[in-house]
């Protein structure tokens, strides 16, 4: 018989991706939209979203997904992810909302991310994606 002896380290989280699920073009007609928030590497990783807020940050859902509707999109916002475990805690990118128009008068919202090229327009069919790293 010979002894072994195995030692278990958590992997540190990296900066995490934030992408859509649904189409951004969607959020003209006031249709929800999903966004995914993913760490290509990390144990036991977990997600929450904030909302940038002053003096704290505001928390909005604690996943990977976070669900955009009319009725939770009340003014302008910029909002993140935090992958985070035992380990350490990176946040994401920032997302943008533009209210354009408010919820009692068929809501119309633009979402933006500068880290991905992601810019719809209402006005115009002009749609700059990108793809999602996982």
């Amino acid at each position: 018989m010979t002894r072994i002896q195995v030692t278990v380290t958590k992997e540190a989280v990296i900066k995490p991706n934030v992408w859509p699920l649904s189409s951004p073009e969607m959020t003209c007609w006031g249709q929800p939209s999903v966004f995914r928030c993913w760490s290509e590497r990390g144990t036991d990783v977990q997600y929450t979203w904030y909302r940038v807020g002053h003096p704290n940050n505001i928390v909005l859902h604690q996943s990977t997904d976070l669900y955009l509707h009319c009725s939770n999109i009340t003014e302008d916002s910029q909002l993140f992810c935090s992958a985070f475990n035992d380990v350490s805690s990176q946040s994401s990118e920032f997302v943008s909302l533009q209210l354009l128009q408010s919820a009692d008068k068929d809501c119309v919202y633009l979402i933006s991310s500068n880290s991905h090229g992601l810019v719809y327009h209402c006005g115009m069919s002009v749609f700059v994606g990108f793809s999602p790293q996982l």
